[in-house]
Parts: C-alpha cells; sequence; structure tokens
C-alpha cells in the first residue's frame, strides 16, 4: 500500500480534515499525519504568533485550541516533518494549508500545495464574474483577494468577497 504524508501546520492529528480525505482516499493508501507543532506546547506556540511583519496562518492544537501563526517562524518545523515523513517511507507530501509558502523546502518526494491547485483552477476558470471565499480569520481577508484577484485576470476587484468565519 503506497503511503501519503499529510502536513499540517498546527498539531496532529487533525480529525477534522482526515474525515473528507479518508472519503476520498478509500483505503488505497496509507495517510501518515504529522503536524509543524506536535513537539510544542502552546507555550511554546505562543512565540511563533505573528508580529505584524509577515504572513499570518491559523490552524489548531491537537485538543481543537486555535492558534494563528507567523509564517516565516515555522517554516523549519514544516522542513524536519517533511524530512520526518520521507523517513517513514512516503511518496508524496500533501501541504494541509492554503497559504503561499516559499520555494525553499528540500524533500525527495513530490509535495502538493493546496494553494497552487486552488489557484490554477481559479484560473482556468476565467469567465467567473464572482468568487466568495471563506477565511479562519479575518486578518488573512486581505492577502486572500489579492491572491485570487491576481488569478482573476481583469476582474473587478469588488468582484471578490471574504467572510471570516471562527472554525479552525
Amino acid at each position: 500500500m503506497k503511503k501519503i504524508g499529510a502536513i499540517t501546520i498546527g498539531q496532529a492529528p487533525r480529525t477534522d480534515v482526515m474525515e473528507d480525505l479518508d472519503d476520498i482516499l478509500r483505503g488505497d493508501v496509507e495517510l501518515i499525519q504529522a503536524g509543524a507543532l506536535d513537539l510544542l506546547t502552546l507555550e511554546e506556540v505562543e512565540t511563533l504568533r505573528p508580529d505584524g511583519t509577515g504572513n499570518t496562518l491559523v490552524s489548531r492544537m491537537r485538543d481543537g485550541t486555535g492558534v494563528m501563526l507567523q509564517e516565516q517562524k515555522i517554516l523549519p518545523l514544516l522542513q524536519q516533518r517533511i524530512h520526518d515523513l520521507e523517513e517513514q517511507g512516503v511518496s508524496a507530501i500533501l501541504i494541509m494549508c492554503t497559504g503561499e509558502f516559499p520555494e525553499t523546502f528540500v524533500s525527495r518526494v513530490p509535495l502538493i500545495y493546496p494553494s497552487k491547485v486552488i489557484c490554477n483552477v481559479v484560473a482556468a476558470l476565467g469567465n467567473l464574474s464572482r468568487i466568495g471565499i471563506i477565511t479562519p480569520e479575518e486578518a488573512q481577508m486581505e492577502d486572500i483577494q489579492k491572491k485570487v484577484e491576481a488569478h482573476c485576470g481583469d476582474s473587478d476587484p469588488r468582484s471578490v468577497e471574504s467572510l471570516s468565519r471562527k472554525r479552525v
């Protein structure tokens, strides 16, 4: 059976997301989860909070506690989880976050970025006149609007609506 890695920027397991993935994979693939914050306490995670100088990411701890993180601060932790999953023999790794990450990760296996998949789908649907976006935190809305507008060609910026929701 093939093994696929799934990295969350929070703590694994992400049981809230795995139900959907399990339905898709239907037991044909063993999914091995890892989280950037797996080895950290909530107090240690507090040091990774955004300081206003970088991209804000939102995830959750194992107990369901929501956390806001600064992307640049968790990159080394994500790289370590990539290495951990490679050592477990995965043939690909899904980054379970729609944030855009720099192309600096080193991996012997393909890395799948949902952001790239989503942006390419939006670009392929070029005839859209309106797009709705749901974000976990209001602080992410402006960044996500800019990202989608960049892939919508000449669309009116007011045609991209964002709604923040509090479920992480």
